[in-house]
């Protein structure tokens, strides 16, 4: 697959990709399916090793990466499991979404729906990107809407500073799983204000409200509150609430609410907290259903998450 100008290419019926051994790529998150195994962390190309469970996937993005891409760089895919967004740094990218033709300068990006047929190329001699890749069947399917288009974007600096800090300490010897989680949870919301610059007035203040809801949540993770009181609480009816959710933070009320409290234990098991303490302060009834929460969140038990992250900076 590979030989003369390119590192490696992909040909089949679905997708027809050039890699050429100039592009560079930096991973926020597992590779992509299509970088052959062999190539990662040599040739330019470079993802995570020491991370303990994948971060991004909480937020329900498939994958993400700085890249930058010279004049031979060519990918011609059909879309089906993912939606995607572009965002481009420098020089200019081409893309030709379902026979539309977009060019996207320097701060701007581009939204490829779910079950998009696109091709992308470089304009000029290279360019920098930033894109992410985010799972079809999440809400980000309707955040970022059902066709294809470019845009300026608002939120560029904050959404760059925020992937280079976690690309960092991804990158980093030792990751702290709870700086990752924090920061990646900020990116998140980021770029969802990023794509709801788009919506309509009603819908922002909804969310806004939302946001105020979610940081009463994440200030005190062990509070229990209904859907029903939440709701009342911004004056919305209760079956409107998740969709409110959903829009602004990608996930269900319910869902928020057991990630903020699942990100506080993380964050006290990796400051050495004693599994029964972090069960009584998160409200649960003893530390066998806290473990069993756990483990059903983070694939791993309490114990063996402590062991992998306790005694780093968070």
């Amino acid at each position: 697959m590979a030989g003369g100008k390119n590192l490696w290419k992909i040909s089949t019926a679905e997708r027809l990709q050039v890699w050429p051994k100039t592009s560079r790529i930096r991973y926020l998150s597992n590779p992509t399916k299509f970088m052959p195994a062999r190539f990662v962390n040599r040739d330019g190309i470079s993802a995570p090793n020491n991370v303990p469970f994948d971060i991004p996937a909480k937020e329900s993005v498939e994958s993400a990466a700085f890249a930058t891409h010279g004049g031979g760089y060519y990918i011609m895919r059909r879309e089906t499991e993912v939606c995607e967004a572009v965002f481009v740094l420098r020089g200019h990218y081409n893309a030709r979404i379902n026979g539309e033709d977009f060019k996207i300068g320097r701060g701007s990006y581009f939204v490829l729906p779910a079950n998009s047929t696109c091709r992308d190329s470089i304009d000029g001699k290279s360019a920098d990107i930033l894109w992410f890749r985010f799972h079809a069947k999440s809400a980000w399917a309707e955040i970022l809407g059902r066709t294809p288009y470019k845009a300026a974007a608002k939120n560029l600096e904050a959404i760059y500073a925020l992937a280079k800090i976690y690309a960092d300490e991804a990158h980093s010897r030792l990751p702290s799983p709870t700086y990752l989680q924090d920061t990646m949870r900020l990116l998140a919301q980021t770029l969802r204000r990023e794509f709801a610059a788009r919506k309509p007035r009603t819908e922002r203040k909804a969310e806004s409200a939302a946001e105020e809801l979610a940081r009463k949540i994440l200030s005190n993770p062990s509070k229990k509150s209904t859907r029903t009181r939440a709701a009342k609480s911004i004056k919305t009816p209760p079956e409107k609430l998740d969709g409110i959710f959903r829009n602004a933070f990608g996930m269900s009320y319910a869902k928020f609410a057991r990630k903020a409290k699942m990100e506080a234990a993380a964050k006290m098991l990796s400051e050495n907290s004693k599994i029964r303490d972090c069960a009584k302060k998160l409200g649960y009834a003893d530390a066998y259903s806290f473990s069993n929460s756990f483990k059903g969140y983070y694939g791993m038990p309490p114990k063996k998450f402590r062991a992998k992250t306790s005694g780093k900076s968070v």
